[in-house]
């Protein structure tokens, strides 16, 4: 079965845990030409991905990365 773009994004960046990850790796190596939508869908569901324009490569591209939210309930 054949994983959607959207869950193959999801899943690149929670395995990176919590480190930028370049948005050429979605383009150029899982051909996802349509990431920043994806990430934006992501988004909209609850997720915390930052953004911010790559410092690693010399190119416009954007990075992003996923901020785990750890939620603790009250034991009272």
């Amino acid at each position: 079965m054949k994983v959607a773009d959207k869950q193959r994004i999801k899943n690149l960046l929670v395995q990176a845990e919590g480190q930028w990850v370049c948005s050429s790796i979605f383009f150029r190596e899982l051909f996802i030409k349509d990431y920043a939508q994806r990430i934006s869908e992501l988004r909209s569901t609850g997720l915390d991905i930052e953004g911010k324009v790559c410092d690693q490569h010399n190119h416009k591209l954007f990075m992003y990365k996923y901020n785990r939210v750890i939620k603790q309930e009250s034991l009272l």
